[in-house]
C-alpha cells in the first residue's frame, strides 16, 4: 500500500518552503538579485506577497481533481504561515492588515492569469515592481506608455524576474507533481 499524506501536511509543507523563501538572508538574496535597493522596505513584504500567490496559484493548478482537497491544503497552508508569522519582518505582524493586504495582491495577481500562461509571467514582474515602488494598481497593468517609462528604471530587472517567475512557476509544479505521484492524490 502507497505513502499516505493529508492536504493539511502537504500545506504546512508547502507553507515551510514559504516561510525559508521569506527568511532575511533570502530576502536579501533576491534584492541583490533584482537589484533593489535597501531604502525600499516594500520589497519584502511584497516579495512575501508573491510567493504566497505563486504558491496558492500553482496548487489550485496542480491539484484540481479534488475541489476540497485543494481547499482544506489551501487553508492549511495559510494558518501555517499566518501562524508563523512572528519569524518574518516586523511590518507583517498585524494579521488582520496582513490578510487583506494579501487578498488585494491575490486580487491583483489573479486577473492577470485572465489571459493566457506566458501573459501571467510577462506582465507579473510589472506588477510586482509597481507595488514595491508605490504605483497605483491601475496604473499597472495594459498601459505602453507606464510600461516604456517604468522600463527606464527597471528593464533589466523586468527581464530577469521574467525569466525568473517563469522557472519557478515550472518548478513549482514539478514539486507539486511529484507530491501528487509520489502519493497518488487524485490518480
Amino acid at each position: 500500500m502507497g505513502q499516505k499524506i493529508t492536504a493539511e501536511e502537504i500545506g504546512k509543507e508547502l507553507a515551510e518552503v514559504i516561510l525559508q523563501w521569506c527568511a532575511p538572508n533570502e530576502i536579501n538574496g533576491f534584492r541583490k538579485k533584482f537589484n533593489i535597493e535597501k531604502d525600499i522596505e516594500t520589497f519584502n513584504r511584497e516579495l512575501f506577497y508573491l510567493f504566497m500567490f505563486l504558491m496558492t496559484y500553482v496548487c489550485q493548478r496542480v491539484f484540481t481533481e479534488n475541489k476540497e482537497f485543494t481547499e482544506r491544503l489551501l487553508d492549511a497552508f495559510h494558518k501555517y504561515v499566518y501562524e508563523k508569522k512572528l519569524d518574518l519582518p516586523a511590518q507583517l505582524l498585524n494579521l488582520t492588515k496582513l490578510e487583506e493586504q494579501i487578498r488585494n495582491r491575490y486580487a491583483q495577481y489573479y486577473k492577470l492569469t485572465e489571459n493566457e500562461p506566458k501573459f501571467l509571467i510577462r506582465q507579473l514582474p510589472y506588477d510586482f515592481l509597481g507595488n514595491v515602488s508605490g504605483k497605483k494598481i491601475e496604473d499597472l497593468t495594459g498601459i505602453e506608455e507606464f510600461k516604456k517609462e517604468f522600463s527606464k528604471r527597471w528593464g533589466k530587472t523586468i527581464l530577469e524576474m521574467q525569466l525568473w517567475v517563469g522557472y519557478l512557476l515550472k518548478d513549482m509544479i514539478d514539486y507539486m507533481t511529484d507530491i501528487k505521484r509520489k502519493y497518488k492524490i487524485g490518480i
